[in-house]
């Protein structure tokens, strides 16, 4: 076995954080990750408040703040994200042990220390990252204001920690956050520039804050949402949301959209929202959350046909395709049989591989007996660079009209 292998959880933190810099990821994944990291962090505090056995001298003298090297750290940076330096990647374990070992006073001189080194502007914001992430853990209030300063300033992880920090600090003292966020937004720190109002920090800051609010204070947190412009307010709700709801609060964020989404919305927002809670437990946890809001039968269909499309949207593979289908669709007909089919063809037709998608609708569409599937499969964008095919499938159709319909629509594509 190779030695990386052997490493603890806590090295897992450091990569990913180097790793999420470099990277920009949708609001649901970041979300997901959060609560990966924090489990990790957890795991790894519990090792550093052990007998001390596996930390060497060196990580001793970092409990008092000292014994980091940053500007080696930073050296070995580029061979970190690649994987291929097993002894940079060691160096880095025992820093974050060393990290999570020390008080946020030592945490705030390491912070400083990396801010005085001479290297590129994106690397520092990186390792300033590794130790934002240990100090959110410990004083999430602290990390934000340290910070605060910085917010519409950077990009990637630690624009995402510094909203993940702020939604703790809400969690554990509302009224403080909300007093913090309004000040700031008094003074203009969350003015928009754009055209259409949004401005994505505030937007990443406000889910924090009206999540944690769902908990304690649904009428604060529609409020809040209220006084957004409304584009904004969606997709507060619509993308992440989900993640930070506390268990209990379901009917709460179910009963916020409805309340606060125009009536053409609501339905799909409600949809966007609680369908990724398929990556997040599969159509068992979509259960689950149908249970606590009691939706109705058109909140149902939204709701299955979205998470429908996320369950099986990006699988390649032919045989699991296949398989992940008749489930899903299983599970679509027993929550929405008037819908199936259109669902059915609706998720084939937002997938990626033409040829393995069209033969799935061609079976439904047999199996059905009617033509929902083939007409919304046809109708999907997985048609855009496949016309000729697409058109080739038309023949099946039925229903003369809608035949003749598609036909244009596949002709406009060209």
């Amino acid at each position: 076995m190779k030695p990386v292998h052997l490493v603890p959880p806590v090295l897992a933190i450091a990569i990913a954080a180097l790793w999420l810099g470099s990277q920009q990821r949708s609001i649901s994944a970041l979300e997901e990750k959060s609560g990966h990291l924090r489990k990790r962090i957890e795991t790894a505090r519990h090792e550093a408040a052990g007998d001390g056995s596996h930390i060497g001298r060196k990580d001793a003298g970092a409990k008092t703040g000292k014994g980091i090297d940053w500007k080696q750290i930073a050296q070995k940076h580029n061979s970190m994200q690649s994987g291929n330096d097993v002894q940079g990647m060691r160096a880095m374990m025992e820093m974050q042990r060393a990290l999570l070992a020390m008080t946020t006073d030592e945490l705030l001189g390491q912070l400083d220390e990396i801010e005085a080194l001479d290297i590129p502007k994106e690397l520092k914001a990186n390792l300033q990252g590794l130790i934002l992430g240990v100090l959110a853990q410990k004083d999430p209030r602290l990390a934000v204001e340290r910070f605060a300063d910085q917010i519409g300033k950077v990009q990637g992880s630690m624009s995402w920690q510094l909203g993940s920090a702020f939604q703790q600090w809400a969690l554990k003292d509302p009224a403080s956050a909300v007093a913090w966020m309004d000040r700031r937004i008094a003074e203009g720190k969350f003015a928009s520039t754009s055209l259409d109002g949004k401005n994505d920090e505030r937007t990443q800051f406000e889910r924090g804050l009206i999540g944690a609010l769902l908990s304690t204070d649904p009428e604060a947190a529609g409020k809040r949402i209220a006084a957004l412009p409304p584009e904004q307010g969606a997709d507060i709700l619509r993308y992440g949301m989900i993640f930070g709801t506390k268990p209990g609060s379901e009917k709460a964020l179910a009963n916020l959209i409805r309340q606060q989404m125009p009536e053409d919305q609501r339905n799909k927002v409600l949809a966007e929202a609680v369908g990724q809670l398929v990556h997040q437990g599969g159509f068992e946890r979509v259960d689950k959350f149908f249970g606590e809001i009691a939706p109705s039968q058109e909140e149902r269909d939204a709701v299955v046909a979205d998470a429908f499309q996320n369950k099986i949207r990006n699988i390649r593979d032919k045989a699991k395709l296949a398989a992940t289908l008749e489930e899903s669709r299983a599970w679509a007909l027993k929550h929405s049989p008037e819908q199936a089919d259109r669902i059915t063809g609706q998720a084939l037709g937002s997938m990626h591989e033409f040829e393995a998608a069209s033969e799935l609708a061609l079976k439904y569409h047999e199996q059905a007996g009617n033509d929902e599937v083939l007409v919304a499969f046809l109708s999907g964008e997985i048609t855009r660079f496949h016309t000729e095919a697409a058109t080739a499938m038309l023949d099946k159709i039925s229903d003369e009209q809608k035949r003749e319909e598609l036909r244009k629509k596949l002709a406009e594509k060209r």
